[in-house]
């Protein structure tokens, strides 16, 4: 339904708000508090609980696939523990990978868990939500834990993905200070965030006083068994500055292609920099390689 004001419509009133009864009850959801899985199950799924920090972090380590479960049905929300008075956050990765829909972050400050919140939202330019994969949405999967490193399902349902990355070069690294006329020496950083069995890093070797051009022609080879939880982490280090931070990128596996790629680096708070990493990625389905 649409509706159209005229101007010389004098008969509008303009303090009338028009709402969608539909959408608002659509929208709503009822905080309760979480007093157990069990109890839980008499929950409608209109409602939705808050977990603090620390005991989500207990149960991922102690009951992760009945978190799993209770996410299929209900939106659960963590915030962070009451010591974090310097605004540190979440670890996000681990209530991403069990479900937990909303993870409560201190957006002022710039972490590797804000890098990774911003990649994780990147496929929808930050719009605020994304589905789910299938492996935590279906309720056949109740074998699956992302604490296991070999679990029956990931034996019995797929293979390992090979990603070969190559980091050729990178242009215009910033200096993390301005002021410093010490030229930079840099090195690159990989790390895979992913369920514990695809968790990994690599860094290339570093180029000494090279800031403007340096080149490594470094190859990496990472074997990744849930590509639709992983994320990859580039960061470009300074050897001699306690190896400081000089840019980063956060993508989701999924969003990865293979081929050649320019990776716009971002600083510790996701802004573009003036610096660029030069990759080469060969993604190698095992199911269908000779």
């Amino acid at each position: 339904m649409s509706v159209n004001f005229s101007d010389e419509d004098e008969s509008f009133d303009h303090d009338v708000s028009v709402v969608c009864k539909e959408l608002a009850v659509l929208v709503a959801c009822q905080n309760t508090t979480f007093k157990g899985f069990q109890v839980a199950k008499k929950h409608k799924h209109t409602q939705s609980s808050s977990l603090a920090e620390s005991k989500a972090l207990t149960y991922i380590e102690h009951n992760a696939l009945n978190l799993i479960l209770h996410n299929q049905n209900f939106i659960t929300r963590v915030y962070p523990a009451a010591y974090r008075q310097d605004s540190s956050n979440v670890e996000t990765l681990s209530l991403w990978n069990t479900g937990v829909q909303m993870v409560a972050l201190n957006f002022q400050t710039g972490d590797v868990s804000m890098s990774l919140n911003h990649g994780r939202f990147s496929d929808n330019k930050q719009c605020g939500y994304i589905l789910k994969p299938a492996i935590l949405r279906e309720s056949k999967n109740t074998t699956f834990s992302p604490n296991s490193c070999f679990s029956a399902y990931l034996l019995a349902q797929r293979r390992p993905i090979k990603l070969e990355l190559c980091i050729i070069s990178a242009q215009h690294i910033p200096k993390r200070n301005q002021r410093d006329s010490a030229p930079v020496s840099p090195f690159v950083k990989v790390k895979i965030f992913g369920v514990r069995c695809d968790q990994n890093e690599q860094k290339t070797l570093t180029i000494s006083n090279n800031g403007l051009n340096p080149i490594w022609n470094h190859l990496m080879q990472f074997s990744i068994c849930i590509p639709e939880l992983c994320l990859l982490r580039f960061t470009v280090k300074d050897n001699d500055k306690s190896n400081t931070d000089l840019g980063q990128y956060s993508i989701p596996f999924l969003s990865m292609q293979s081929g050649y790629r320019h990776i716009r680096l971002l600083d510790i708070y996701n802004n573009p920099t003036t610096a660029t990493l030069f990759v080469n990625v060969k993604i190698i389905n095992t199911d269908n390689a000779t």
